[in-house]
């Protein structure tokens, strides 16, 4: 792969959830930390991304009184609300008493089927951005 081309495929697939060298949202998994780990643990978590997912990532879907369906992280928890962290930095302070439903999701917010959309090639140029030093 290319890493001088990898910021790119970073910019246009990943960094609605995912924040790396000052680019993108940090609502997923800090990449940093698998920065030494082998190219197959990266594409393992990209091609499967329901294989595996850390308690602090379980996605909640959310049901609002006023009809609203919305699915992210639960964060900033008190007794009376929470926030509700999605794609893009964006952030719902719901109050507990205008929520219909709460309910975890069995899927990870990451989507499937993103290589569909990266050809091999550009998918090595990611892989080899994110893991250049």
């Amino acid at each position: 792969g290319d890493a001088a081309k990898g910021d790119a495929i970073f910019t246009t697939s990943c960094d609605s959830c995912h924040a790396y060298r000052g680019i993108g949202h940090a609502l997923g998994p800090d990449l940093a930390t698998f920065r030494t780990k082998p190219a197959g643990d990266f594409l393992i978590a990209i091609l499967d991304p329901n294989a595996a997912i850390e308690p602090k990532y379980i996605a909640y879907n959310v049901d609002t009184k006023d009809d609203r369906a919305l699915t992210g992280l639960v964060v900033d928890e008190t007794a009376t609300g929470f926030t509700l962290a999605q794609a893009n930095g964006v952030k719902d302070k719901l109050l507990r008493s205008d929520v219909k439903a709460l309910r975890p999701s069995p899927l990870s917010l990451m989507p499937e089927g993103i290589e569909a959309a990266l050809p091999p090639q550009a998918m090595a140029d990611l892989l080899a951005w994110l893991r250049s030093p």
